[in-house]
């Protein structure tokens, strides 16, 4: 379904003791995440938002060894998801439909893919307290939405950033997580393929060998499965209090934009209704 719809499937879903995955990202609207967190909650039921880079071996042990103090405290996560747009790509006839309707998709190019960067950023560093936006429709006028955007995330000790595009030739600079720490460096490549590691003794990187993934943690089906069949809670990138805070980000990044002005976050209660 569209990212519109997801909410009230959700409920539907939670009503009948049903565990729910959805693609990323969360909803439409922070209002719409909410709903699904809080349904979800009172039925008792998982709720997991697939992020498919998750799934990558690299990104799995990058963040383990974050997790073990590899690269010291993080201070910036850069992420950049781009392509030439969904329509020249192949995508299907419905799906550009929804996707490039900012009613339906909750944006354009913002919601689409700066919400990777969004999540990877508040799953490592929590909710920012700043966010500054600016998106347009640079090469594709036709668009009701925006073809490119950025955002700026602001932590006490941080500032990351987000970026999208719909009009990028090539896939030079996109899907290359890039997470810097006060001991260290970490740099996925090549789509995920490569992960990279500069430190004090390495300043020009290493490549590491990466592990494959353990049973459990090959894919989001094998994962969602697992946590249904265990009952334990689905934490971390896929979490729904990551979804949460990444939808947050991407609102305040929509207000930010449209009104050419920094957000501050937590946002006001007001917009969950």
């Amino acid at each position: 379904s569209d990212n519109l719809r997801g909410a009230e499937l959700t409920e539907m879903a939670a009503a009948r003791g049903l565990h729910v995955m959805v693609e990323k990202p969360m909803a439409a609207t922070y209002a719409d995440a909410a709903r699904m967190r809080g349904a979800a909650a009172a039925a008792g039921v998982h709720l997991m938002v697939n992020w498919p880079i998750m799934w990558w071996p690299t990104v799995q042990h990058a963040l383990n060894l974050i997790a073990e103090g590899r690269i010291g405290q993080v201070w910036q996560v850069n992420y950049r998801a781009a392509h030439i747009g969904p329509r020249e790509l192949g995508c299907s006839p419905f799906f550009c439909e929804w996707l490039y309707d900012p009613r339906r998709n909750g944006a354009g190019a913002l919601m689409d893919y700066c919400c990777y960067g969004a999540a990877l950023t508040c799953a490592l560093l929590g909710l920012p307290s700043r966010v500054t936006a600016m998106t347009g429709r640079l090469w594709k006028p036709d668009l009701p939405a925006e073809d490119n955007a950025v955002i700026i995330m602001q932590h006490a000790r941080a500032i990351s950033t987000s970026t999208a595009s719909w009009t990028q030739v090539g896939d030079m600079t996109s899907y290359e997580p890039m997470i810097y720490g006060s001991e260290g460096t970490i740099h996925i490549r090549d789509h995920g393929k490569e992960l990279w590691l500069a430190d004090h003794k390495h300043r020009n990187g290493v490549r590491l060998d990466v592990p494959e993934p353990p049973v459990g943690m090959r894919n989001s089906a094998e994962y969602f499965l697992g946590h249904i069949r265990s009952g334990k809670p689905i934490t971390g990138l896929c979490s729904a209090e990551v979804g949460m805070m990444a939808q947050e980000v991407l609102e305040a990044g929509i207000i930010s934009a449209a009104e050419g002005r920094t957000v501050s976050l937590p946002l006001p209660m007001n917009l969950l209704i």
